[in-house]
């Protein structure tokens, strides 16, 4: 999303950088590595429901869009991730680090496929790596490589339907993982299918438009995303859409691990919208090519025992993610 409809595997990255304000970022220590930590599994994901609606069935020839990778599949995926962000406070615009810039592989390997088109899949990250841009602080690589390397050691195995909408699933994190990831974490299982590609149950063509809509909770913040598809090209097995993402919150409290227990943040506004494209190879699980743009703007208050006043900020965040075969 994340972000945010790419696929489960990107999200690891979104909630990391997006989550983490530039102070958190920048007070990162790396984690301890006199032993190597125990694993143990978030909650079970129970699978949201997610509405789907064909708007355009399309022309021409009309097929059924499916997955259908067969087990064994093995799929290397290389993303890289960019993010800029302003912040607004006290009436004016303060300075916010020049973040670097993110790549990783992603593994996805599929274990079994059932007689009812579900697919069961495990993935990791073999390898990540943090590249400083014009005016990045060296202070900030560092940290944000320590974080990232903890991933190397968070498994995911979940259940897709042919559909491509999450069933269940779970991550294995590291007893040792640090309150803010491992609440991230927590939070993706319990809300996967917002990172997957909906297809349509009915049969379309060239042209043919859906929409997909789901209630969310992705970083302690309860939202409602919606995204909009449009079927571009087939050519067999590969298909190309154009994307839309809108997301939109309430006004909520939200809960922070990174914040003290008597400061609480209220969200004021949250809104995001993006677009992209995407070339999925129906006998992989993982999207195939992808480019997504998303812009965000949100507004919060701060509050803290008296006599603190409350403190307002504004953000607004720039997303660049690419996704290509490796």
């Amino acid at each position: 999303m994340r972000n945010a409809l790419l696929a489960s595997l990107l999200a690891g990255f979104i909630g990391l950088i997006d989550v983490l304000p530039p102070t958190a970022i920048a007070q990162a220590t790396p984690p301890p590595t006199a032993q190597p930590a125990q694993s143990q599994p978030t909650p079970s994901l129970s699978a949201q429901p997610m509405q789907v609606k064909l708007l355009n069935p399309g022309t021409g020839d009309r097929q059924v869009l499916r997955f259908q990778p067969a087990a064994g599949t093995r799929q290397l995926s290389l993303m890289t991730f960019e993010q800029a962000m302003v912040l607004f406070a006290i009436g004016r615009s303060l300075p916010v680090s020049n973040l670097p810039l993110v790549r990783a592989t992603i593994e996805v390997v599929v274990t079994k496929v059932e007689a009812n088109g579900d697919i069961h899949y495990q993935f990791s990250y073999p390898n990540m790596e943090v590249v400083a841009k014009p005016g990045t602080p060296s202070t900030l690589v560092s940290p944000i490589q320590a974080q990232l390397e903890r991933l190397k050691h968070i498994r995911g195995n979940f259940v897709m339907n042919d559909r491509g909408q999450i069933q269940t699933g779970r991550f294995e994190l590291p007893d040792d993982l640090e309150p803010m990831m491992r609440q991230m974490f927590e939070q993706l299982s319990q809300s996967m299918n917002q990172l997957s590609f909906p297809l349509p149950e009915e049969a379309v063509g060239i042209g043919a438009e859906w929409q997909a809509t789901a209630a969310l909770s992705i970083g302690g913040i309860r939202l409602t995303q919606t995204g909009s598809y449009q079927l571009v090209s087939r050519t067999n097995n590969i298909a190309t859409l154009n994307i839309r993402v809108k997301q939109q919150a309430p006004p909520q409290i939200i809960n922070s691990p990174t914040l003290p227990a008597t400061t609480k943040v209220q969200l004021k506004k949250l809104e995001t919208q993006g677009k992209g494209r995407s070339t999925l190879d129906l006998r992989q699980p993982f999207v195939q090519e992808a480019t997504l743009s998303m812009q965000s703007i949100s507004q919060m208050g701060l509050f803290s025992p008296k006599p603190a006043p409350e403190f307002d900020m504004t953000i607004q965040s720039t997303v660049q993610m690419k996704f290509q075969p490796k």
